[in-house]
């Protein structure tokens, strides 16, 4: 991971999968449940990382950013970044 400090800074920005399913009871959702899938994709150019363009970028020490970088200059004078993040669905239905 070549930003590990973002990890807690977008923990802050969205809620708790148990305060998710809590707020999609209340809405009406039934059968709630969870899926993780993944996305795969290839960095080529880190350019979008230099700029900042991910704005949890913003939001770390400047330190952190330049090491961050640095490790993917490095990686990526050998060949390009192969990414495979893992996301959760949270999934529900409701019957209006």
């Amino acid at each position: 991971m070549y930003f590990p400090e973002t990890v807690e800074v977008e923990l802050q920005c969205y809620p708790r999968i148990a305060d998710l399913r809590s707020f999609m009871e209340q809405a009406g959702f039934q059968e709630i449940h969870e899926e993780t899938v993944e996305f795969s994709f290839t960095i080529r150019d880190i350019q979008l990382y230099r700029d900042k363009a991910f704005s949890s970028l913003h939001l770390i020490p400047e330190e952190a950013f330049r090491v961050g970088i640095r490790r993917m200059e490095a990686d990526r004078l050998h060949a390009p970044i192969q990414c495979v993040p893992p996301y959760l669905l949270v999934w529900g239905n409701r019957n209006d």
